[in-house]
């Protein structure tokens, strides 16, 4: 008797390798922010350390433009906010992602151990 793959199983693994391909744009995607969030991070040092009779540029495609250094440090601070709920949110969908990764991986096995067991029922009844 030939072992045939269970669509069934076969399904689940495709389900499994959905969730990690998704899981690892997840985690890219966090990656951005936090890269997004150490710049806004040392730019706001940076603002931090001009005193306040500075001038502050701001870049404006090819042309600097001048820029108030209280509206520069509000702009900084609401982005760096902005950016800090958006790694929160992806953390969190890293998270949940890994967590239905596992509740597949379980099922999974269990519908492979299920298998074996029917497999080796069949090749005892043969015997």
């Amino acid at each position: 008797m030939s072992r045939q793959q269970n669509p069934e199983i076969t399904a689940t693994l495709d389900e499994l390798q959905k969730l990690v391909l998704d899981t690892r744009k997840l985690v890219s995607r966090q990656q951005q922010f936090e890269s997004q969030l150490h710049e806004c991070t040392m730019v706001k040092e940076e603002l931090d350390a001009v005193k306040s009779d500075e001038s502050v540029y701001k870049l404006h495609g090819k042309v600097l433009v001048r820029q108030e250094l209280s509206d520069a440090k509000a702009t900084i601070a609401s982005r760096l906010k902005l950016i800090q709920g958006e790694v929160k949110k992806s953390e969190q969908s890293i998270k949940e992602s890994m967590a239905k990764q596992d509740m597949v991986r379980e099922r999974l096995q269990t519908m492979t151990k299920a298998q074996q067991q029917q497999f080796q029922q069949q090749l005892q009844q043969e015997a």
